[in-house]
């Protein structure tokens, strides 16, 4: 940066309340008079002289066109304010020494220069003690000249909770902004954490209130016996009536294919008799028929007759050879029927075995059901453990993370005290975007308090200017002690200082010093 410039003199012509005049400047420069003196029309003129602005806005009632003329190092550079135009004049330095001669030259872009080189948002503290809240934070964050990198968040902070801060951490913005926004996430995280922690606290306990005091939680020894007997004794029961039913069915199957073997014996033999019998008896037929033919006429009634016995006797026979069939049929049904009866008899006295074993086992069944039951219970009751344990155990991590998030928090306002330290400013302090004078918010603090901040936190700002010129247009508002202490801090810093002082009956006096404890 440039070697510091100062106001060395204005001239001024037409504006506001004073005619015509022209004022030395110094490091400390007191304006004195009464009010309507033409205090504030200096300050205003090197202010539009300096910051810009309509000068027609400021035109003396009655009086010709407005003049300022701001000189800079003793005519190093020229400020020319007109009504339609401005320029910057620097002395033009010489080719060989470089050391500025006489003669100078316009300067491009007027008041991008000015701006460049001083600071006009905050020339005087009453800006400062009249901005709202955020913007006197606003103006506060750029005397921070250090940059906060994400990295250096991370490492503050740890690679557990970047992942929360990440998004906030990487936004293009002055450092405590940067740390107000990460504090937020952190502190959303928190409370989002604290609300689950608490919940699955709650979730325990209720669990805890749903088993009755004193209730079992481990599995009864008995049951595992119980079920063991219970087991064996219906095996026993199944085999017994898979060996009555299979006794049953082949009992019944072998006196079934006997029966059914006689019966096909039977037939078979009565129809081949029968059929020799037919076939003997046809072959006779025929032959008889045969030697009839010679006798018909004379043995055809013969013939009749003996045709009719013998068709009787063969039918005799058929019928014999039947009956004797039907016999054994009967014969062979009636050793089936005493075969199903004695297999009836043999599963009834298995079967009343398997009832007298019934009992018991329904015993068993409903001995186990109970204890199943309480097994039940216990089960329930072992899974809302085990789901306490797990809410405890969620509470525990959640007690661990808020804990963890609670040091982030206060690493964050480490980081911020860090930052806030490169500030010289005696008990400054930042409590989210409220600024704190040794605790005390800066709206609750006296005028003189608040002037005296002020004052600092512009000449703070007006350190990083090449002008570095500060109005102190309320200087009546301290005492002597306290207006002086600050000129004092003020010089120290290099800040040239404009102050305007109340008095009584005085015209206006322009008194140019060179400290700030000396006199005109």
């Amino acid at each position: 940066m440039s070697n510091p410039l100062r106001i060395t003199a204005v001239r001024i012509e037409n504006f506001k309340g004073i005619k015509s005049g022209k004022y030395p400047f110094g490091p400390v420069t007191e304006i004195s008079g009464e009010n309507e003196a033409g205090k504030t029309s200096i300050v205003k003129a090197l202010q539009v002289g300096l910051g810009g602005g309509d000068i027609n806005k400021f035109r003396m009632v009655g009086g010709g066109e407005p003049e300022i003329d701001l000189e800079i190092n003793g005519g190093e550079f020229l400020i020319q304010v007109r009504p339609k135009s401005k320029k910057v004049m620097q002395r033009v330095p010489d080719a060989k020494t470089g050391k500025p001669t006489q003669a100078y030259e316009e300067v491009r872009r007027p008041q991008t220069f000015l701006d460049d080189r001083y600071d006009a948002r905050l020339s005087s503290p009453i800006a400062f003690d009249r901005a709202s809240p955020p913007e006197r934070f606003d103006i506060l964050l750029q005397i921070v000249g250090e940059s906060l990198t994400p990295e250096q968040i991370r490492q503050a902070l740890g690679d557990d909770l970047w992942p929360v801060v990440k998004a906030p951490a990487s936004v293009k913005a002055d450092p405590i902004t940067i740390l107000a926004n990460v504090h937020q996430a952190l502190y959303d995280e928190r409370t989002g954490i604290n609300r689950s922690r608490k919940q699955s606290a709650d979730s325990a306990e209720k669990l805890k209130r749903t088993i009755p005091p004193g209730a079992a939680t481990d599995m009864p020894a008995a049951l595992g016996e119980l079920e063991q007997k219970r087991d064996a004794l219906a095996a026993r029961i199944a085999e017994a009536r898979a060996t009555a039913e299979s006794a049953y069915t082949a009992a019944v199957a072998t006196a079934t294919g006997t029966r059914d073997k006689a019966v096909a014996e039977v037939e078979g033999d009565a129809k081949g008799k029968a059929a020799n019998i037919r076939r003997d008896g046809d072959q006779w037929i025929a032959e008889a028929t045969a030697e009839a033919e010679k006798r018909i006429a004379t043995i055809r009634g013969e013939l009749a007759q003996a045709v009719a016995g013998h068709r009787e006797t063969v039918q005799a026979q058929v019928d014999a050879v039947a009956a004797a069939g039907e016999t054994r049929i009967d014969e062979a049904e009636a050793a089936l029927e005493a075969v199903r009866g004695k297999a009836e008899k043999d599963r009834a006295s298995l079967l009343a075995q398997v009832q007298a074993d019934q009992p018991q086992l329904d015993a068993l069944i409903g001995e186990i059901g109970n204890h199943r039951a309480k097994a039940d219970e216990i089960a329930r009751h072992r899974t809302v453990l085990e789901q306490i344990d797990t809410f405890e155990a969620e509470a525990k991590d959640h007690a661990g993370r808020s804990e963890r998030l609670t040091a982030g928090l206060e690493g964050v306002e480490r980081l911020k005290a860090d930052l806030l330290a490169s500030i010289p400013i005696e008990g400054l302090s930042i409590d989210g975007r409220d600024i704190k004078v040794g605790g005390v918010v800066f709206d609750e603090l006296n005028k003189a308090a608040r002037l005296q901040f002020a004052a600092k936190v512009a000449a703070l700002r007006a350190e990083k200017h090449p002008i570095r010129l500060l109005f102190l247009d309320d200087a009546e508002a301290l005492d002597s002690k306290h207006r002086a202490a600050l000129l004092v801090d003020l010089e120290r810093l290099g800040i040239q200082v404009v102050t305007a002082v109340v008095v009584d009956d005085q015209a206006l006096r322009v008194e140019p010093r060179e400290h700030a404890g000396a006199t005109a």
